[in-house]
């Protein structure tokens, strides 16, 4: 695992690149990251207590969107810059 040896660095993860922006601190990437660290939380622990449940990994649709707005909110965010940095 190359996060925990520290052969991956994670400096700059949730900052801008690029921009006038570039080195803030970035809350679209805060948002992703949070929202994926709270689902991964709260659905293993059922996924570890009910393995049968999951085999195809019916993952409820709340999350689903939840995790999928957020990551729209964020590649919105990346496609709009990359529009106006062409004008």
């Amino acid at each position: 695992m190359r996060i925990f040896d520290g052969t991956l660095p994670l400096t700059g993860l949730l900052r801008v690149k690029g921009g006038k922006w570039d080195g803030q601190p970035s809350p679209a990437r805060l948002t992703a990251l949070v929202s994926t660290v709270a689902f991964v939380l709260s659905f293993l622990p059922d996924v570890l207590q009910h393995p049968e449940r999951y085999r195809t990994l019916d993952v409820p649709h709340a999350w689903v969107f939840a995790i999928g707005g957020t990551h729209l909110s964020y590649l919105t965010g990346k496609a709009y810059s990359l529009l106006v940095r062409r004008q």
